[in-house]
C-alpha cells in the first residue's frame, strides 16, 4: 500500500476516534445508533466489495485496503473461493477473510481522491466543520468511482472485468 494512502485512511480514521473520542456516550453500554449506523456502513461495504475486487485484484488500483473484523487494515491478495479472499497483513502474513468480516474498503483513485471508507463518511456529518471540511476534501463524492471520474481506459478496465455499472 503506498505511503499516501496509508496517510489518508489514518487521517480517517484518527478523525472519526477523535469524534468518537470527544463524544463517549455515543459508544456507551445504552447506545445502539453507532454500532447500528456501523452495520449500516459494514453492509454497503459488503455490497460495493463485488465492484471494489473486480477494480484493485485486476489491475486497476494497486492501494487498496480492505477493514476486516479481527484483522485491522489489510492488502487484497487473490479470491479464495467464493466468499473469501487472501489478504496480507502489515506484518506480512497471507492470510484468508471471508466476506462476512469486511467494514470497510478504500482506495486512492484516478482523481487522486479517496474512494469507498464507508465508517468515515457516516460520521462525517457528526464531526466538527472544520474536521469534516478537512474529511470531505479527501473523499470522493461517491463511494465507488462514477464513469465521469474515471478514465475512458480504466472505466473500459472496470466493466470488462465485472465490476457492474457505474
Amino acid at each position: 500500500m503506498q505511503w499516501k494512502t496509508k496517510a489518508r485512511l489514518a487521517a480517517a480514521t484518527f478523525l472519526t476516534g477523535a469524534f468518537l473520542g470527544a463524544n463517549p456516550a455515543l459508544i456507551g453500554a445504552g447506545s445502539v445508533e453507532v454500532p447500528a449506523r456501523h452495520e449500516a456502513a459494514a453492509d454497503a461495504a459488503r455490497l460495493d466489495v463485488e465492484n471494489f475486487l473486480a477494480y484493485t485484484l485486476t489491475g486497476g488500483m494497486k492501494d487498496a485496503a480492505i477493514l476486516v473484523s479481527g484483522m485491522g487494515w489489510v492488502t487484497p491478495v487473490a479470491r479464495h473461493g467464493g466468499d473469501a479472499l487472501l489478504v496480507r497483513t502489515p506484518e506480512g502474513a497471507v492470510l484468508s477473510a471471508g466476506f462476512a468480516g469486511i467494514l470497510d474498503w478504500g482506495f486512492t483513485g484516478p482523481d487522486g481522491r479517496l474512494y469507498g471508507n464507508y465508517r468515515a463518511r457516516l460520521l462525517m456529518a457528526a464531526l466538527p466543520p472544520d474536521a469534516a471540511a478537512r474529511l470531505a476534501a479527501t473523499l470522493s463524492e461517491t463511494p465507488l468511482p462514477r464513469a465521469e471520474t474515471l478514465s475512458a481506459n480504466d472505466r473500459d478496465f472496470l466493466l470488462a472485468a465485472g465490476g457492474g455499472s457505474l
